[in-house]
């Protein structure tokens, strides 16, 4: 049994001509080197006036400061956990609050 060609390898027959086509047609074109010389017109032409950029339409912060912005937004958030946690250590425990909310237990253990 021979092996069968996948479409990857063997493009359908009618297509075939239409590449062959492009081919030939790339081939025939005239591509412009680098070592060719100017045309005296554009050799002799004026560069065009420069003309400054607008301004960006998004505002770019420098890594810098946005480094800085970020540090202090962490230091500040790291603040607030660090004095909730606090709170919530020093906070008593409830004995309802403690257990986990069993229905089952709720009670039992208080009648024997």
């Amino acid at each position: 049994m021979t092996p069968r060609p996948s479409a990857l390898t063997a493009p359908p027959n009618r297509l075939r001509p239409a590449a062959l086509l492009a081919v030939l047609i790339a081939g025939c074109t005239h591509v412009p080197g680098l070592d060719d010389p100017l045309p005296a017109n554009i050799a002799r032409a004026r560069y065009p006036q420069l003309a400054p950029l607008p301004p960006s339409l998004f505002a770019v912060q420098p890594p810098e400061e946005a480094s800085a912005e970020i540090e202090e937004d962490l230091a500040a958030r790291a603040g607030r956990l660090q004095a909730r946690a606090e709170a919530l250590r020093r906070r008593p425990l409830d004995d309802a609050a403690g257990r986990e909310d069993d229905d089952d237990t709720a009670g039992t253990d208080a009648e024997g």
